[in-house]
């Protein structure tokens, strides 16, 4: 019996949506709709594959993005390169940062909405506000940076 080729499975497991345009992964997906296919013993994502197959190796430092905003979908017409930043503003552009959990709507989130606010004002040593605001150092840092928390404005000031 001979193995499939990398191009075989992904059509095996696809199908067209006529009305998209969409090639749509039907393996398994991950719990973000993303296909998952093994190759080579490693576990990776399909779309990126698909784009791999057609176009060639995919620098590292880039993200194989949707155009069409399906992260199923695994045709090469459909798929571009870009850096993480420009992956997450055409992510932010297109509306789809809709329902991720964001600021305070974390779980684990130690500070929210307000409290970010009053620490981007207070002038106060990152210290002595990550002990106030019982969070490290860091993390004061990180808002102050504008690393984390960006959703939240710059108070006037």
């Amino acid at each position: 019996m001979t193995q499939m080729t990398i191009e075989e499975r992904l059509q095996a497991k696809s199908l067209e949506n006529e009305r998209t345009g969409c090639i749509e992964w039907t393996g398994f997906r991950d719990e973000c709709g993303y296909g998952r296919i093994n190759v080579g013993g490693q576990i990776k994502k399909s779309h990126r594959v698909a784009y791999e197959v057609e176009f060639g190796a995919a620098p590292q430092d880039k993200c194989v993005c949707h155009k069409c905003d399906n992260p199923a979908c695994i045709n090469p017409r459909h798929l571009f390169l870009g850096t993480q930043a420009e992956n997450m503003a055409d992510m932010r552009v297109k509306g789809r940062r809709k329902g991720v959990n964001i600021g305070s709507n974390q779980a684990n989130a130690k500070l929210d909405e307000q409290k970010v606010r009053q620490i981007l004002s207070d002038a106060r040593p990152s210290v002595e506000l990550a002990r106030l605001y019982q969070v490290s150092a860091a993390v004061i840092s990180s808002v102050r940076l504008r690393k984390t928390w960006r959703h939240v404005g710059v108070p006037n000031g």
